[in-house]
């Protein structure tokens, strides 16, 4: 975090494993991906933070893509519930919330997958939230860990049993694809006291966003 003018800026700078150097690699792309991503929720009526620069390139002082917002109104949601005076509003404040997470996952994308500015990211690498292959496919690696941690088979056999009859119904949960946050914590929300009842000031974090299955947010 710095300060410009007296206003408070957020910053982030792609990660050490990304190759960043690379301007085909996602992580060169990182920057731009989130860019697109408030642009898109902006686009939808929804709050988000102001961007201040953004590069996709290592062209800048820091030598690597960076991206600058100007801080949130508010407090992370974990703060503002504790805030909050009573029950009826820590009501009012978690279903703000939740009508802003309903319009986020409302949003149908054109494609499964990362975007940017320009629309989807080429490629053929899936994250496990943007297909039920994937999402099997991750499910399958926790449970040989599980197997391997020596949990009991029986319990992950009826787990795998209980996926399988359940695939038809989450195939069908990714068509079509819709936003999907894919890092989704509570303290990534900001909430601020405003004169209608608690408002949200927008989310931040959006690395991973992607066109994909909204209840993985959820869960």
């Amino acid at each position: 975090m710095s300060t410009l003018g007296g206003q408070l800026l957020r910053q982030r700078v792609t990660k050490d494993w990304y190759d960043w150097a690379d301007t085909l690699t996602t992580g060169a792309l990182n920057a731009d991906h989130e860019v697109g991503a408030y642009q898109l929720l902006a686009a939808h009526g929804l709050a988000v933070p102001e961007v201040v620069a953004a590069d996709h390139t290592a062209g800048n002082p820091l030598g690597r893509p960076l991206l600058v917002t100007r801080e949130l109104a508010g407090s992370p949601f974990p703060e503002a519930l504790a805030q909050a005076c009573d029950a009826g509003e820590r009501d009012a404040l978690v279903r703000a919330l939740g009508a802003y997470q309903a319009r986020m996952h409302g949003i149908v994308m054109a494609a499964p997958g990362y975007f940017g500015r320009q629309g989807p990211f080429p490629g053929d690498w899936e994250h496990s939230n943007q297909s039920a292959r994937a999402f099997y496919r991750a499910l399958e690696i926790l449970w040989r860990a599980d197997e391997a941690a020596g949990t009991d088979p029986e319990l992950v056999a009826a787990a795998r049993a209980h996926a399988g009859r359940m695939r038809p119904r989450v195939e069908a949960a990714f068509v079509p694809p819709r936003f999907t946050h894919a890092n989704f914590h509570a303290l990534h929300f900001f909430a601020v006291r405003a004169p209608g009842g608690w408002a949200v000031t927008g989310v931040v974090d959006m690395e991973v966003a992607l066109g994909g299955w909204p209840l993985c947010d959820v869960a």
